[in-house]
Formats: C-alpha cells, structure tokens, sequence
C-alpha cells in the first residue's frame, strides 16, 4: 500500500463525523451571526421610517429605500469572494475580516448628515461586512451537517428572526432617546462582541482546497440550477418591498408610529417561526418542494391582503406571514444545491446564485423607484410595487417546476416526492 493511500485512510479517519454536538455548537454560534447581520437587515425598516420622518423629510421614500437595498445587495455581492477567502484563510479569519467591515461600516455612518453617504457607509462597506459573515456562517454550517442539514439551515436562518425582533425594538428605543447616530454605534458594539467571540467555533469539518472557484459557470448547463436562479432572480425583485413599504404605509392608514414598529417585529417573529418550521419541512418534503410553496405564499398573500384587503390589521398578518414564508425562500436554495450538487461544487454554486439574487436586488430598486407614485391626498402610493413583488414570488416559483421535473426523471424508476 503506497503512503498517499495511508495518509489518505489517515485522514479519513481524523476528520469529524457530521451531525455532532460539536455541529450543533456550530450551529448555535452561526445563528447568532445571522440573528446580528440579517437581523441589522430586516430592522433597516425602522431607520426608513425614522430617516423618512424625522432626518430626511424631503426625499422619497424609494430614495431611502436604497441605503437598505444596497445593503441586502452588498451583502448577496460579496458571496462571490467568500468561498475564496474561507479557502485561503479559513472560516474564523473570513468572519473577522466581515466583522470589520460591519463596524467600520456602522461607525463611519454615524458622522453621515447626507443619504449618499449613508448608501457608501451603512450600504456599501456595512452590507460587504454582513455578506462575509452571513456566506461564511451559511457554509460552515452546511459543512457540519448532513442529515439534519435542512433543520440546522432552518434554525440559522430564524436567527435573523430573532435579530429582527431584537434589534427592532433596541433601534426604535435608541432612534427615540438618542437619534440614529448612536443606534449606528451601539449596533457596532454587538458586532465586536457577537461575531468576535461566535467565530471561534468555525473551524471546518473537513479540508478545503485552496483552488477554489468564485463562481461555478458550469451552473447553467444544469436545469435545477437554472430553474432556482431564475426564481431567485425573480422573487428578489420584490424581496425589500414589503420590509421596507409596510409599516410607512400603514402609517398613511392611520397606523401609529408603535403600531409601524410592531410590524416590522412581527415580520421578524414570522422569520423566526419559519425558519424552524420550513427548516424542518426540508427534510420532511424535499429542498425543491419547500422552495417553490414559500415562493409562491411570499407573493400571494401580499396580493390577498396589501391590494385587495389593505388595512392596518391586514398588514399586521401580511408582515408575520411574509416573514414566516420569507425564510424559505431564503434558505431552500442553498439547501437544493446542498442535496443536488458535489460538495466541492457548493460554494462556488452558492456565489453564482447570490451573484445573481444581488443583481437582482439592484435592478428592482430602480423598478420600484419608477413605479412608486403619489396619491391624490400626498401619501405615497406603493400598488404597482407591491405587485412588481407579489407576482414576482409567484411567477418565480412556477420556475421551480422543471426543475422538480428533472429531478424526478433522475431518480431511475425509484418513486419518491422528496424533491
């Protein structure tokens, strides 16, 4: 028997079992990364409303609306150098490296007196720093698991719930007592204590090659691949509307400025609830399956219960069940390049589909720029854009639909709904 083969047998060996209670550690620590920076995301609807009203009275709503976007962009952007710095650096110095830019990001954005500024600082440099944590945690996590995958993906994800909530709630009573320029620092705060110390946990389970692809081209060759990246592509063009647009417009209804908060928490409970429940209904249902239901629910009940049934009490269910439906669609596609892809694959494949969920994210914002008009009263009308939004997700996830197809056809006489 030559040497390689013994120091390949060796290695084998060594490397850790998935499914650990170290995997589950691994997972904990990740969901706190994603409770900081996709909770400092979805909270952005409490600095529209405060930035809306009090800071920048003259812009537009959509104006404000792209410090948020470019953030969401940003972070979905920097996916395609991730891969490459957990293989030349490793996870841990990855998530310190986005940890760094996120306060950077934050406290640079406090001395900020202009939007444009503000889109350079808490956009720009805040959302790079959020996507080198958010790809890295997403991957990590993936690595430890296998036959919990799908729950510990659904667990992380609730994290951003759970931030939202949080940080919700913090930024609103900070924004009231002392303005947003010290919501920006104390969130920098949580950064250095969170991510600085749930780092240390992200060693990887197995090697990683260094020669790692940014993105996997050869994505396109593969129908299951296309079919999801198309409804990322298409579901994200209406991802920031209901985040963004709900709780201002809920204001234009008589709402109160707590009750526009409420709605921005409720979003965050819907997010955290499920991320457990769909998490769970992955390994129950199938990656594909659970893509397309919550794709399509996300854009169907913003067309029952924002065009057709608008009031304040129909936007308090809209925001928990976008919430709720919203982390499927966020999380099931990397669970399907999970289950359908080699693992050397992902994370260049998980690039290219952020890649293309970010481009996405930009061009919708200047949809919803040209489609936000003004009703006869001064209130902002948001109609067209919440069916740019709703019809995207439902459009987006009849994509899936070949892509289920293709996947039955593989299984070779096998008979199973687990797609």
């Amino acid at each position: 028997m030559s040497s390689q083969s013994v120091e390949s047998k060796a290695n084998e060996v060594q490397e850790p079992k998935p499914d650990t209670k170290y995997s589950w550690f691994v997972c904990a620590c990740a969901f706190l990364c994603l409770m900081l920076t996709l909770g400092t995301n979805t909270s952005f609807g409490v600095y529209q409303v405060y930035y809306i009203d009090t800071k920048f009275p003259d812009k537009s709503p959509s104006t404000i609306s792209w410090i948020g976007s470019i953030t969401v962009a940003m972070m979905l952007f920097s996916g395609i150098i991730a891969g490459k710095l957990n293989a030349l650096f490793g996870y841990r110095i990855t998530a310190w490296i986005g940890c760094l830019f996120s306060i950077v990001g934050l406290v640079s954005a406090s001395f900020c007196d202009s939007v444009g500024t503000l889109m350079v600082t808490q956009g720009v440099i805040l959302g790079i720093g959020n996507g080198l944590i958010y790809i890295t945690s997403v991957s990590i996590t993936a690595m430890w698991f296998e036959k919990y995958r799908g729950v510990a993906l659904g667990i992380i994800f609730a994290g951003s719930g759970v931030g939202g909530i949080v940080l919700t709630n913090i930024v609103s009573a900070i924004l009231k007592s002392l303005g947003y320029k010290w919501a920006l620092r104390i969130c920098a705060v949580f950064f250095v204590v969170i991510v600085g110390l749930s780092a240390l946990s992200y060693k990887p389970r197995v090697p990683i090659s260094k020669n790692v692809n940014i993105i996997d081209l050869s994505g396109i060759k593969d129908f299951i691949f296309i079919s999801s990246s198309l409804c990322g592509f298409i579901g994200n063009l209406g991802f920031i509307v209901p985040i963004y647009f709900l709780p201002p417009d809920a204001i234009s209804l008589g709402a109160s400025d707590s009750q526009a908060t409420l709605i921005s928490t409720l979003f965050n409970v819907g997010l955290l609830i499920g991320g457990v429940v769909l998490g769970a209904a992955v390994d129950i249902a199938g990656p594909l399956n659970t893509f397309l239901v919550s794709t399509f629910l996300s854009g169907f009940f913003q067309l029952l219960l924002w065009i057709i049934f608008p009031s304040v009490s129909s936007f308090f269910a809209l925001t928990f069940l976008y919430g709720f439906f919203l982390s499927g669609f966020l999380a099931n596609c990397i669970a399907v390049i999970g289950k359908y892809f080699a693992p050397e694959r992902i994370p260049a494949l998980n690039g290219s589909y952020f890649l293309i969920c970010a481009v996405s994210l930009i061009v919708s914002n200047f949809a919803i720029s040209a489609l936000i008009s003004e009703k006869p009263n001064g209130d902002t009308d948001y109609k067209k854009t919440v069916i740019l939004s709703s019809m995207g997700y439902m459009v987006g996830a009849l994509c899936l639909i070949p892509g289920i197809l293709v996947a039955r056809s593989r299984l070779k006489g096998e008979t199973s709904w687990r797609f």
